[in-house]
């Protein structure tokens, strides 16, 4: 297939750079996913994503967050789509560096955009161990409980109802006036069901674009912040 003008840029910007700076390899990664099948499990995100392996391998911190911004620019103005070009990035950085809560809500909750749940549950596991009070967990603790690859472990040792009402009281400790958590306290309580009880499923629904997640919240470069006390 024939480049588009944003990737014939790009290659030329690329050219014009030195070797081994990070935009020009940046460049030469992103710009063959504008033309091929791209979301997984295609050959070119398999590709691609063993590309993103092979680099992350010789590269230090500071380059690495370089990199994934670099990446992000280019492939957003190629309309490849974001956790296609994200993800294997995100995912080197956890393993390699460090990852903050919100990182890894993040990848707990994008796994199964790329069919990358085998391990997703470690992600949230983490995050939880990192941080149990931290607003974006609590959230997934609350609305992701019936996932196949939600850590089990996570979930309190008693019915779906019971541990819904638990974490949204936990939520509510970090604001007693958070208007979504005191709506779904009150739906919880009115109904005496899970939310995931037929007679709520619509409510549950309603939910997905109003819960906080660190993709509406936050921006990349604090998805890649340093946790304090971290190696």
């Amino acid at each position: 297939m024939t480049q588009g003008y944003w990737a014939r840029r790009w290659n030329e910007i690329g050219l014009a750079l030195p070797q081994n700076d990070l935009l020009r390899i940046a460049i030469a990664l992103v710009t063959p996913l504008e033309t091929g099948d791209t979301f997984p499990p295609s050959i070119e995100f398999r590709l691609y994503s063993e590309r993103v392996t092979s680099h992350f391998s010789k590269i230090s911190l500071d380059e690495a967050r370089e990199f994934i911004l670099n990446v992000y620019v280019v492939s957003m103005t190629l309309g490849v789509v974001k956790w296609v070009a994200l993800y294997p990035l995100l995912k080197e950085y956890a393993g390699k560096f460090f990852a903050t809560p919100e990182l890894l809500v993040t990848l707990f909750t994008e796994s199964s955009t790329v069919r990358d749940t085998e391990r997703a549950d470690e992600y949230l596991r983490r995050a939880y161990n990192l941080d149990p009070d931290n607003k974006f967990v609590l959230w997934q603790l609350l609305v992701a409980h019936s996932a196949p690859w939600f850590p089990k472990d996570l979930i309190k040792p008693v019915d779906r109802l019971t541990h819904e009402l638990l974490v949204v009281r936990q939520l509510m400790k970090l604001n007693p006036y958070d208007p979504l958590a005191l709506s779904v306290e009150s739906r919880l309580k009115a109904t005496r069901k899970s939310l995931l009880d037929r007679d709520n499923i619509q409510f549950f629904n309603s939910l997905s674009p109003l819960i906080p997640h660190p993709l509406r919240n936050l921006d990349l470069e604090q998805l890649l912040q340093k946790v304090p006390g971290s190696n």
